[in-house]
């Protein structure tokens, strides 16, 4: 049993029809795979990108936490808030009638005073004081201004309910 010339070239052209067919498979899955991977290597690189620009930044957002909590570090508690309460008062003639620290509350890295301050002065002043006190102490904020009058002749009487952080 012979194989003849041109079964020969049939068989090989089938070999080789089937060997291209395969390799043409196999080149299709690789390039899928290739194609995936080369994908995820894009989205990758995009987020180390991200990353790497918000790398740059944290120093400067380091820089600009230190110089904030820096103007905070000085209080350290009650005492040493309600001195620099009375130092500013005492700066804008503000005449203080009573200050009363009240409610206490721990919010982990600060703790929260609330203050109650009456005082009896000129709206003027007053605002002044206001003005001195948010901005000498950028942990204080301003929750109520109460201002009453029970006389025309006498200066109105003033309470502030002020909440101050105070980091540990």
């Amino acid at each position: 049993m012979k194989i003849k010339k041109r079964e020969l070239i049939l068989l090989a052209a089938g070999v080789i029809i089937a060997a291209v067919f395969l390799a043409n498979t196999a080149i299709q899955k690789a390039y899928f795979k290739f194609g995936r991977l080369e994908k995820e290597a894009a989205l990758n690189e995009e987020k180390l990108l991200r990353l790497d620009s918000i790398l740059k930044h944290a120093k400067d957002v380091n820089a600009q936490y230190e110089n904030v909590v820096a103007g905070y570090k000085e209080i350290t508690d009650s005492d040493n808030l309600l001195r620099e309460i009375e130092d500013i008062a005492n700066k804008t003639n503000l005449t203080i009638l009573n200050i009363k620290p009240g409610a206490v509350k721990d919010e982990g890295l600060f703790k929260t005073y609330s203050i109650k301050i009456s005082a009896q002065d000129e709206i003027l002043s007053v605002a002044s004081f206001l003005y001195g006190l948010t901005e000498g102490l950028k942990s204080v904020g301003v929750e109520r201004v109460q201002i009453n009058t029970e006389n025309k002749n006498e200066l109105p009487k003033v309470t502030l309910l002020i909440n101050a952080a105070v980091f540990k």
